[in-house]
């Protein structure tokens, strides 16, 4: 019989707010709520990976809170482009536009 693994994905509090110039960065705030937003809509197969992971994602937002932007820092490719997929999919109307938020996601395999 095949053992299926449970994922377990939990959103952190955002870290940073990059300035348009990159040069400085101040503290920026993801509410929980939107926090659990993300918890709620981001799922990862097990196929991805196979041990417990933390992946930051930065992105952005549009004056609708759609996500315009995403970067998910992971050297598994297949994970990276899945994360960047589904925050495009998200809608965070909490958050101000044009702003890079980053996030980091526990990855926890069960």
């Amino acid at each position: 019989m095949r053992n299926i693994q449970k994922i377990s994905l939990f959103a952190g509090l955002a870290l940073v707010l990059l300035s348009d110039n990159l040069s400085a960065a101040t503290s920026a705030h993801i509410n929980e709520n939107t926090c659990k937003t993300i918890a709620q809509q981001i799922h990862v197969n097990n196929l991805f990976i196979n041990k417990n992971q933390k992946i930051e994602v930065l992105f952005t937002t549009n004056e609708n809170g759609k996500v315009n932007f995403a970067l998910a820092k992971t050297q598994n490719d297949v994970l990276k482009k899945h994360l960047e997929s589904a925050f495009l999919k998200l809608t965070l109307l909490q958050l101000k536009a044009n702003n890079v938020y980053a996030i980091e996601l526990k990855i926890t395999v069960k």
